[in-house]
């Protein structure tokens, strides 16, 4: 499964999961996740500095990211997208 973090992405986690899914790389939580892909294997994650503040690339426009292989698991509390339909929902950046 390839989940993504924008709201309004064809593969956002919201069209899956009831609440914000955890994601597992190699067995260790992973936080700030754009995407994961359980079958590929990857997961791309927001870059934090010490303070835990996003890092912005080298242009300055976006929020910088690093993509990082291995075995991915995500689990989460599973709904249809019927299910969701007018729910709020915040971002999963724990």
């Amino acid at each position: 499964m390839k989940i993504h973090g924008g709201r309004d992405h064809p593969n956002g986690w919201r069209n899956y999961f009831a609440d914000c899914p955890v994601v597992r790389l190699n067995g260790n939580r992973v936080d700030h996740v754009v995407e994961a892909d359980d079958v590929k294997g990857y997961v791309i994650v927001e870059l934090r500095d010490a303070r835990g503040r996003p890092v912005v690339d080298d242009a300055g426009k976006a929020i910088a990211t690093r993509r990082r292989d291995g075995t991915v698991k995500i689990a989460g509390r599973r709904m249809r997208a019927s299910q969701l339909t007018g729910r709020r929902t915040g971002p999963c950046n724990t």
